[in-house]
């Protein structure tokens, strides 16, 4: 019995090693090179690399991996208006400010009597030539002082327009950041807080 057994042994492994042969050979093809190669299409989001902001003649492009932080500030300039602004501090000490302009408000004016009737960038540009630059985006500076290395600057209508660039912004950031975590996790990746 054992005879048998072994024998149906040698038979099924050699009918096996037949089958692996006829198999291998079955499988050999040529292939036209010249085909152009299969393509496939894979689902998913893809998170942006860079935040780009048209700003009427004016561009910025930034690179997410490059930006340090952002904020946006208020500040009075004295005698000159108020300033809304969002600044973007990047690696290598780049600097990039967005702006809107806004006439002297009451205070600012009284501390500064030659400031009255005078527009926020008639008073900051050192009193240029009447409305040249009131309808441009134009930045305003006192060539060279004003001027710092690494350093650009845009200017835009209204406090509104730096709002909503902020908010683009803040929201390219957090996704560029949190790319690589879960859905549900994305929602714990930002603290708030809040002063008065």
């Amino acid at each position: 019995m054992n005879r048998n057994l072994f024998a149906n042994f040698v038979v099924s492994l050699s009918f096996l090693f037949v089958s692996s042969e006829l198999y291998a050979q079955v499988q050999t093809s040529e292939v036209n090179v010249t085909e152009p190669p299969e393509e496939y299409q894979i689902g998913g989001k893809i998170y942006p690399q860079f935040w780009k902001a048209e700003l009427k003649n004016q561009k910025a492009f930034v690179p997410l991996a490059k930006v340090i932080s952002f904020g946006i500030q208020d500040y009075e300039v004295i005698g000159g208006g108020h300033v809304h602004e969002l600044t973007i501090a990047m690696e290598a000490g780049v600097l990039m400010r967005i702006y809107a302009l806004e006439a002297p408000t009451i205070v600012n004016r009284a501390k500064n009597p030659a400031a009255k009737g005078q527009s926020a960038v008639e008073s900051v540009s050192g009193n240029i030539s009447p409305v040249t630059n009131l309808q441009t985006n134009a930045v305003v500076k006192h060539y060279p002082a004003t001027t710092h290395l690494n350093m650009m600057e845009f200017r835009v209508k209204s406090r509104k327009e730096v709002g909503s660039l902020y908010k683009e912004l803040e929201q390219a950031y957090i996704d560029f950041q949190v790319r690589e975590v879960t859905k549900r996790q994305r929602e714990e990746a930002v603290r708030e807080s809040k002063a008065e």
